[in-house]
This record gives structure tokens, C-alpha cells and sequence, in this order.
């Protein structure tokens, strides 16, 4: 059986759109939620992630935010916007897990083990590829030549 399609007037996309756009109008905002997401790496959670293999950007926000006709248009407006903020993060996995130490010294022991440090390294580079084709319409893999799957490093 197909899933039935989210339509516009759901509470969902209501309250997603709703919040895309206080987004989009509040850099303040739009700080404060990536600060609140270094915040929420304490070790338990890290243990969590890489024990049951979560995925930074789940494939229901995914469905969300990167496909749905009504909800697209404006997230994408929204990671333009803030794209150097995202590139930032996303493409610089050690700084990314310097900052998560900072925050937590716990962290700095759970992420020495390579297994912690390749989890977190493989989400940051899928979720920067899914942010870079919702900007340019092709995966990072394609714009450095590499679309049969070959691993890169990104380091921009």
C-alpha cells in the first residue's frame, strides 16, 4: 500500500513552514538552532548514534523538507541563505567534533575510537551532499566527477 501524500493543509506542513519562515526571518534563530544541536551531542546520545547507526538528516525530514512540493521551495530559500553557516559545519567533520569536545570533554573519548569519528564523518558528508543538490540540482559527487560512488574528502 502507497503512503497517502501530505497535503498543504496539514498540521505538518503548517508547523514546518510555519517555522522555515520564522527562520528564514531571524538569523538569531537560525544560530540558536545550531547551537542547540551542538548541545544536544552529549555522550550518551553520540553512544546512541553510532551504537543503532542513526542518521543525522532522518528520511522522514528528508521526505519533508528536501521533497515535498510546499515545504521545498522555502527550506531551500532558507539553506541559500544560510549556506556558508551550513558549509561551515558540514564540510569540516573535525571541526565539527572539536566543537562537540568543547562542549562535552566526555566526547573527546568517545570520538578517538575511529568507528565514532567514520559515523560522524559519513553523516556530515551525506547531509552536506543533500544540502548541496537541493542548491544545484546534482550530488557533490557529480560536481567533482566522482558519481560511481568512490568515497571523496570534503574540505572546501
Amino acid at each position: 500500500m502507497e503512503p497517502r501524500p501530505i497535503l498543504a493543509s496539514e498540521p505538518t506542513v503548517v508547523r514546518i513552514v510555519s517555522f522555515l519562515r520564522m527562520m528564514l526571518n531571524s538569523n538569531r534563530a537560525v544560530e540558536d538552532f545550531v547551537e542547540r544541536s551542538f548541545k544536544s551531542a552529549t555522550p550518551e546520545v553520540i553512544r546512541y548514534w553510532i551504537r543503532e547507526d542513526i542518521r543525522l538528516i532522518p528520511d522522514t525530514t528528508r521526505k519533508l523538507y528536501f521533497e515535498h512540493p510546499l515545504i521545498r521551495p522555502i527550506f531551500k530559500t532558507l539553506v541559500k541563505k544560510h549556506w556558508q553557516l551550513i558549509e561551515q559545519y558540514l564540510s569540516k567533520p573535525d571541526e565539527v567534533m572539536e566543537k562537540m569536545n568543547e562542549l562535552y570533554p566526555e566526547n573527546k573519548k568517545i570520538l578517538e575510537s575511529e568507528e565514532a569519528r567514520q559515523h560522524i564523518k559519513k553523516e556530515l558528508k551525506e547531509a552536506y551532499g543533500l544540502f548541496y543538490g537541493l542548491l544545484h540540482g546534482k550530488s557533490i559527487d557529480d560536481r567533482v566527477g566522482m558519481s560511481n560512488g568512490n568515497s571523496i574528502q570534503i574540505h572546501l
